[in-house]
């Protein structure tokens, strides 16, 4: 709704003879253009407006979708970048202060899910992020941050953890005892205990053996 409002607002200013205003509102569809491509990993994406059913839908490499139906992962990125932006935007000047999010990952693609903070955090460049995760791709996606590991009680920055596996991260920060799945750290754990029994059975030696 805030998006035709501003569409409106910019052919009411075109008509009236108001060109800075349609102008500014020009430049401003132009940077939400492409805030999206970024988000969404699109470079060439597109915002179409229909004037018969007053909507706005997205032109991606692979077809129109509108809004309501992109994946739960991109829906999930754009919410929250959106509800963030709104906000800023009914604050007269440059906005400032605390944003909390709660475990951001959720829903989203790996790959979004490093994108994320280093996009809110260039977007809205006077707000400070104060994010909770369990996400090592989250946790690691700017150099400049300080992560506050709650279990350790320790802080660190955040390029103090880049460089490593998200699989070492996981185990040293996250509580995993291995970063195999679930099946494997099983038949791993039997294997360890097998090769600790002094004087093992015929069928303790042929289960090692397999």
């Amino acid at each position: 709704q805030h998006l035709v409002n501003r569409r409106s607002e910019q052919a009411f200013a075109r008509e009236g003879g108001d060109d800075t205003t349609a102008n500014e509102i020009k430049i401003w569809f132009e940077q939400l253009r492409a805030w999206l491509a970024r988000l969404l990993d699109h470079p060439e994406l597109q915002l179409r407006f229909d004037a018969k059913t007053f909507e706005f839908s997205l032109l991606l490499d692979d077809g129109e979708v509108s809004f309501q139906t992109l994946p739960d992962g991109f829906a999930s990125a754009l919410s929250l970048w959106s509800e963030i932006f709104l906000r800023a935007e009914a604050i007269e000047g440059e906005a400032s202060g605390w944003v909390l999010i709660d475990e951001p990952e959720l829903h989203l693609h790996p790959e979004l899910q490093e994108q994320l903070l280093p996009f809110l955090t260039q977007q809205f460049p006077n707000l400070q992020f104060i994010v909770a995760t369990h996400s090592p791709m989250v946790a690691t996606s700017l150099a400049n941050a300080t992560v506050y590991d709650l279990e350790l009680r320790r802080p660190k920055r955040g390029d103090e953890l880049q460089g490593y596996r998200y699989g070492n991260i996981l185990k040293s920060h996250f509580g995993l005892r291995t970063d195999f799945d679930a099946a494997t750290t099983a038949k791993l754990e039997r294997l360890h205990a097998l090769n600790h029994i002094d004087q093992r059975s015929d069928e303790q030696d042929a289960e090692r053996r397999r």
